[in-house]
């Protein structure tokens, strides 16, 4: 458990909202849908990529110009930064899917409360995707 301690908090909380999806999917025998959301939100994080990392490097040069010290051990330290936030944020969106996707499967009636204020929390942030 002393990988644990390195993580950040956001790290933790996503391993443990999938560990504990797919403890409930194997409790109840449904299969977890892995790979294919793996690819699929891959993509997406991609797309994410695109947006992001053009003004970032406007940033930069901005700091260049303004005689402030770039080096290329804080450009990797902001990269590094920016794909554990993008893993945190891929290990919750696969496993959110499948929670999502197989709601009806652990509970039978359309609409839960408990499933809907989680549902709730996690679009705080905008939406369904």
């Amino acid at each position: 458990m002393s990988w644990l301690v390195r993580l950040w908090p956001e790290e933790r909380i996503a391993a443990l909202f999938f560990a504990g999806v797919a403890l409930v999917f194997a409790a109840l025998g449904h299969p977890i849908t892995l790979w294919l959301l793996v690819l699929s939100y891959l993509q997406f994080l991609l797309a994410i990529t695109v947006f992001v990392l053009p003004p970032w490097l406007v940033v930069l040069a901005v700091r260049k110009l303004r005689g402030r010290a770039v080096s290329g051990r804080a450009i990797l330290g902001d990269l590094v930064t920016y794909l554990r936030a993008l893993l945190a944020l891929l290990i919750v969106l696969v496993a959110y899917t499948n929670l999502k996707c197989r709601l009806l499967l652990i509970h039978p009636r359309l609409y839960d409360r408990i499933f809907g204020h989680l549902d709730d929390l996690l679009h705080m942030g905008g939406g369904d995707f």
